[in-house]
């Protein structure tokens, strides 16, 4: 029914009836209960009716109109005069100017998580196993720096009498450095692992 009663409107139009196919393409491409394709037909149609009618600014708020529906409606080139297509990708380009282009929201974070640490780079790259092994070693020695930390605060002192405790004092205040040198050490690694992936990128992307 939706397309016969378009078919009517193209015909009455084509027939020289202008005004009465123009009601009737107004009300398809009002009217919600008509497929969205046939909508968008519609309004083509009205455009180029109002283009031949002299009214150019009309004919161009209907095809934007088309547009910001779909913005990526094709014109049928086979249905419409040559005149009517060259406005409407005259439209289209505008169209294409006014609409914002989403930022580089992927490329950014990139260009961030180089520097971060438990491999976030190399993990957003797709980089399972190194993201893995980046972030699974500093998370171990990150840990192991902070529970040694706290088991020191809490035992700040020894006796000096005490060999077997200062003795163990000391291996515990030399793994929690240990831990902490290999927590930044494994940082330092899998950023500069990030900066040359990459800059690599970077460099196959800018190769003609």
């Amino acid at each position: 029914v939706a397309l016969t009663d378009l078919n009517d409107a193209v015909e009455s139009y084509q027939m020289g009836n202008r005004t009465e196919a123009l009601q009737a393409l107004l009300s398809i491409a009002t009217d919600a209960q008509y497929p969205q394709t046939i909508q968008q037909e519609a309004r083509i149609y009205i455009g180029e009716i109002l283009y031949l009618e002299g009214n150019i600014d009309g004919a161009r708020e209907y095809f934007m109109e088309t547009l910001v529906t779909d913005a990526e409606y094709n014109i049928d080139r086979f249905r419409h005069p040559p005149e009517i297509c060259a406005e409407f990708d005259l439209v289209n380009a505008q169209f294409r100017q006014r609409t914002p282009q989403a930022p580089p929201i992927i490329e950014s974070n990139r260009k961030w998580t180089r520097f971060a640490p438990f491999g976030m780079y190399q993990m957003q790259r797709g980089q399972t196993w190194k993201g893995l092994i980046y972030g699974g070693t500093q998370l171990t020695t990150g840990v192991s720096s902070i529970v040694l930390f706290n088991y020191l605060t809490q035992n700040p002192g020894y006796n000096a009498n005490d060999t077997a405790n200062q003795q163990h004092l000391e291996n515990m205040l030399r793994l929690q450095r240990g831990s902490a040198i290999a927590f930044y050490s494994v940082w330092i690694l899998s950023s500069i692992d990030a900066q040359r992936d990459w800059q690599i990128d970077g460099d196959s992307t800018l190769t003609p």
